[in-house]
């Protein structure tokens, strides 16, 4: 398994830098995610694939992009909440819940 300190680094979302459907890629040199349907805010979702030592609570408890304390709860489209702190409250910035691969790795 990938250091989450490490993913985060690189740019991955807090919850896929703790999933265990992360892992090595045949098709990109970074780890990729191996479902297809998961995803955060930006593709109104949350995170709905995540398998890993984080709860559901602390998805909407901590921001997506940084696991810092939140400090809203976003309600996305498949009704489920993820967290949001004040630094990345209006962050357009793409993400790996966007595209499951960071754009700048």
């Amino acid at each position: 398994m990938f250091s989450p300190q490490w993913l985060l680094s690189l740019g991955y979302a807090f919850p896929c830098a703790f999933c265990s459907h992360m892992g090595p890629s045949d098709r990109y040199e970074y780890p990729s995610c191996s479902m297809e349907n998961c995803g955060g805010p930006f593709v109104g979702r949350s995170f709905p694939c995540y398998q890993g030592v984080l709860t559901r609570t602390t998805l909407a408890t901590h921001c997506f992009r940084c696991g810092e304390p939140a400090e809203e709860a976003i309600v996305t489209n498949d009704k489920g909440y993820v967290g949001v702190c004040q630094k990345h409250l209006n962050s357009t910035v793409p993400t790996s819940s966007d595209t499951l691969v960071p754009k700048d790795a």
